[in-house]
């Protein structure tokens, strides 16, 4: 059985598969199996998965005829199948350093109530220049980004979960398999925020360690999902949805975060020149007392915030 389970969930990824696939196989730990998802591309990626599966016997590949619509669809696809103890989902247009099993597999190893493990991640861009990174984007928020840690899962949630997702890279996350099938598995139903939903079942009931090595390359791109999250009702539909749960599941956290990150996603969305459903406003609307008037405020705070700051 191998120590880990690889899954490389390909969506129209064709100009990058190839670097990903070379390094998960240049890995400095080997004890794992790949197995690649393909969500029916059409830009060539199914050859390059063809070809890879041909020449390492320890791949295992699926092609769907039909798009799932979802990716976390492809990521309970992949997890069901896995035979490792730990599970890597490793996105089509990302990159690993060598050593990212290497450096994440040990904490998890010596930590056995740690769920999930993450690391810290370099940015690039569809050339692989580099462009930031993660934790230089959290720097002032989050001050422990500058050395490892272990936390418990709950403190993470009601300290900075709670507000946004803040392991916004699913390719630097390493986690228990029994983690992930305990806490329901991901919601297929969910486009964009899959990720942070599952994070925060996982960790209500297990604890979280992270390596402040950059061990992942983030590869933002135009046909990156961060483009589109402002301008697509559902990604705001799923947001409060996330932030219902929240509330439900924990002693109430500061309600005055949650408020604000509502008020900045609407404020944000409407930059963009995207008008939110009336049902995604109502939601907002219950879920922010006053809320017409708390965004003026929000908004006039924020500039003169920037005018003062300059």
């Amino acid at each position: 059985m191998p120590k880990v389970s690889v899954i490389v969930p390909s969506y129209n990824h064709a100009p990058f598969l190839p670097q990903r696939l070379e390094s998960i196989l240049s890995q400095t730990l080997q004890d794992f199996e790949m197995i690649l998802l393909d969500d029916c591309s059409t830009d060539g990626s199914q050859d390059i998965i063809r070809h890879y599966k041909s020449k390492y016997p320890r791949i295992r590949a699926s092609i769907n005829e039909r798009n799932s619509g979802s990716p976390f669809k492809q990521w309970d696809c992949g997890v069901i199948q896995a035979e490792g103890e730990y599970v890597w989902i490793a996105e089509s247009d990302d990159v690993a350093a060598p050593d990212f099993l290497e450096k994440m597999v040990p904490l998890l190893e010596n930590n056995p109530h740690v769920g999930l493990a993450y690391c810290d991640a370099l940015i690039i861009d569809d050339k692989g220049q580099f462009t930031g990174s993660i934790s230089n984007d959290y720097s002032s928020a989050d001050k422990r980004r500058t050395s490892d840690y272990l936390n418990s899962g709950r403190d993470e949630i009601e300290k900075y979960l709670c507000v946004s997702n803040t392991i916004n890279n699913a390719s630097s996350v390493l986690f228990r398999k029994t983690a992930y099938i305990n806490a329901g598995l991901a919601d297929a139903d969910m486009r964009y925020c899959g990720d942070w939903f599952l994070y925060l079942r996982m960790l209500l009931a297990t604890d979280i360690g992270y390596v402040a090595k950059p061990l992942n390359f983030l590869r933002i791109h135009g046909g990156s999902s961060c483009h589109r999250y402002y301008a697509d009702d559902l990604y705001l539909q799923e947001m409060l949805r996330i932030y219902r749960f929240i509330m439900q599941s924990l002693p109430p956290p500061s309600m005055k975060r949650i408020h604000n990150e509502i008020l900045k996603h609407f404020c944000r969305a409407v930059g963009k020149g995207f008008i939110p459903s009336n049902q995604v406003i109502g939601g907002m609307r219950r879920m922010v007392p006053f809320f017409e008037l708390n965004v003026v405020r929000f908004l006039v705070n924020h500039f003169m915030t920037r005018y003062l700051t300059r």
